[in-house]
């Protein structure tokens, strides 16, 4: 007698086939640009997200221009370098910006805990959150 399928069963090896497309789209893409967009695409597929960012960490890190402000002394600064970004409803960005890493935005945060967040709402995070979104 043949065992029935159920829907959980079903639902997993859908999702495995899935991830397995993903790979393999991703490993045949050599240019880096379109490997970004693909990867970004297929973040917002897999998530059901909204929007999705490549971050780039620098290790050389920079320093906080004295000159600019001269009550703060020099010092190294890690940052991230933004790349690109893919949003639904405003396409896809490239960007060319630093952001500093601390825990004030959600992307430092996520750099410096070397944790992963699932936010429902980026525009209604509670209060007691170290971090923010900072549109």
């Amino acid at each position: 007698m043949a065992k029935k399928e159920n829907s959980s069963d079903s639902n997993m090896a859908e999702k495995l086939k899935s991830l397995i497309s993903i790979g393999v789209a991703l490993s045949s893409e050599k240019e880096l640009t379109n490997l970004m967009q693909l990867f970004l695409e297929k973040c917002l597929e897999v998530c059901h997200a909204e929007g999705a960012s490549i971050y780039l960490l620098d290790k050389r890190m920079i320093f906080h221009d004295a000159k600019k402000n001269p009550l703060m002394t020099p010092q190294k600064i890690p940052i991230l370098r933004f790349l690109r970004t893919l949003n639904r409803s405003q396409g896809s960005q490239e960007h060319n910006g630093v952001i500093e890493i601390n825990k004030k935005s959600i992307a430092g945060y996520c750099a410096l805990s070397k944790k992963t967040l699932n936010i429902d709402d980026c525009y209604n995070i509670s209060e007691e959150a170290p971090y923010s979104f900072n549109s």
